[in-house]
């Protein structure tokens, strides 16, 4: 029988010194790492977004026109 690989990416992403410190509080009241809070993060996001059909973008796109 034939195990199914788990494939996993590294990113990178640019934070606010604010998104910085209060991921870090998380982390730190959790006793977990920063990088599994956004994960949890991420994960919360793509289910809602998976479960709901009106979804308001992030940021607002520019008309083109």
């Amino acid at each position: 029988m034939k195990t199914q690989q788990r494939k996993d990416f590294r990113t990178s992403v640019i934070l606010s010194e604010d998104q910085h410190l209060k991921l870090n509080a998380i982390a730190l009241k959790k006793d977990v790492s920063v990088a599994w809070v956004i994960r949890q993060a991420i994960t919360r996001m793509l289910d809602e977004t998976d479960s709901s059909s009106n979804v308001t973008p992030l940021r607002k796109t520019k008309k083109q026109g």
